[in-house]
């Protein structure tokens, strides 16, 4: 055989081999647990400081207080009135929530009681549709947002009821997130079309770009350089780099703004998992890892590999995540379905090993110029490793392939 046609076999079934190593998820579901029969309509969920509680909230003024590590550990917390609650946020304190929703609906959550009770009367807020809740760093107010690019600043006062304030050069367009920086007072907003703004320590806003992109969520993970990250869903990333001193001078460069190609379906949220790392939900049931230190995109978790799982679960819509370790956590759905996922360890049946052993098999020409091709390729000789290494060799590459083998 011709070295040239050993090399075009050879490139053949290394295409073959990509394409069979890019089609595993990096994490594999496992345990799951229900909140109740049927569709609970469950929109959102947030975890308390110390990551033992998780709020989970939803239609009808569903409301859980789920076990973080244990979520077969929940109570269902009643409330009077019937309205949607879409968002969530735990005060710095941890021992208090504010709920958000529909028709200006603002409950508090207390903790150490498992209750909630209403904080804001709705016609305080013009019974304006809420999206958004996230407290400033010292815990001093709470930023509420809704319908109309409205933004209210809210707190209790002594004796009861809350003292609540609008805040001035709001944009037009709904607000869909507010995401306040840990440690500090400064506050991004996500809207549907003015873009990106920031609510300084002054409660005073500042429109900073981004106009035009449908934003629908924003997080500000801890460990970076006072970043947050705003997604789309249109599959769009951007990152906001914030002057903590001086707000009004904060940017979100067009280089910093990235359309994910590739991948089918929209995102619908976005959860910090640790440090700089966050994970974006998307429709159909599928998670996408973002580094924001390496500013990169990873697939994290296929919908073919959930609908191996559980093709009803997978028909799910994903509302939230939250973490309890390094590549470990749970997922929750539209559903009320609460599923947790951890590494995904096994090869699939016939996958990479059977391609190996086809090449191994056919000859050492083929076999030779394949050599050739992987020594002078860090990601080829990782699937090597991962194929015909030994057992430390395999779960050494794996983890390498996690990071770096999966990028968007």
């Amino acid at each position: 055989m011709s070295s040239r046609g050993a090399t075009a076999i050879a490139m053949t079934l290394v295409l073959l081999l990509v394409q069979s190593a890019q089609a595993q998820s990096a994490v594999e579901l496992g345990r799951l647990h229900s909140l109740g029969e049927g569709d609970l309509g469950i929109e959102g969920a947030s975890i308390s400081p110390d990551g033992e509680l998780v709020i989970v909230h939803g239609k009808e003024s569903a409301i859980f207080a789920v076990n973080s590590s244990s979520p077969e550990e929940f109570s269902k917390i009643e409330w009077n009135y019937s309205r949607d609650l879409v968002d969530s946020g735990f005060h710095p304190n941890g021992q208090t929530a504010l709920i958000v929703g529909d028709s200006g609906a603002v409950l508090r959550y207390m903790r150490e009681q498992n209750v909630v009770e209403e904080a804001v009367d709705d016609i305080l807020l013009g019974q304006t549709n809420l999206n958004a809740v996230s407290w400033k760093g010292d815990g001093s107010w709470a930023y509420v947002g809704g319908e109309g690019g409205w933004i209210w600043r809210i707190r209790g006062i002594d004796g009861g009821g809350s003292e609540v304030i609008p805040l001035e050069g709001k944009g037009n367009s709904d607000v869909n997130a507010i995401s306040c920086l840990p440690g500090s007072n400064v506050c991004e907003i996500s809207s549907s079309v003015d873009g990106v703004g920031l609510i300084d320590g002054e409660h005073e806003i500042h429109w900073i770009g981004g106009v035009g992109y449908p934003w629908i969520d924003a997080v500000c993970p801890t460990g970076t350089s006072h970043e947050c990250v705003v997604i789309s869903t249109d599959r769009t990333i951007g990152i906001v780099s914030i002057n903590t001193n001086d707000p009004e001078n904060s940017k979100i460069y067009e280089n910093d703004i990235v359309k994910l190609h590739g991948i089918d379906g929209k995102f619908n949220g976005i959860e910090i998992q640790s440090n700089s790392k966050s994970l974006i939900s998307m429709a159909p049931f599928e998670l996408v890892e973002h580094d924001l230190e390496e500013r990169v995109s990873y697939p994290w978790l296929e919908n073919e590999d959930v609908v191996m799982f559980d093709p009803i679960v997978s028909n799910d819509r994903v509302v939230s995540t939250w973490s309890t370790g390094i590549s470990t956590g749970w997922v929750v759905t539209s559903t009320g379905k609460i599923i947790d996922f951890s590494p995904e360890e096994k090869e699939s049946e016939g996958g990479v090993i059977t391609i190996w052993i086809g090449i191994i098999v056919f000859g050492g020409a083929s076999l030779l110029v394949l050599s050739l091709i992987t020594s002078s390729s860090e990601t080829l000789s990782r699937w090597m490793a991962i194929a015909i290494g030994s057992e430390e060799e395999r779960k050494r590459a794996k983890r390498e392939g996690r990071r770096k083998g999966r990028r968007k």
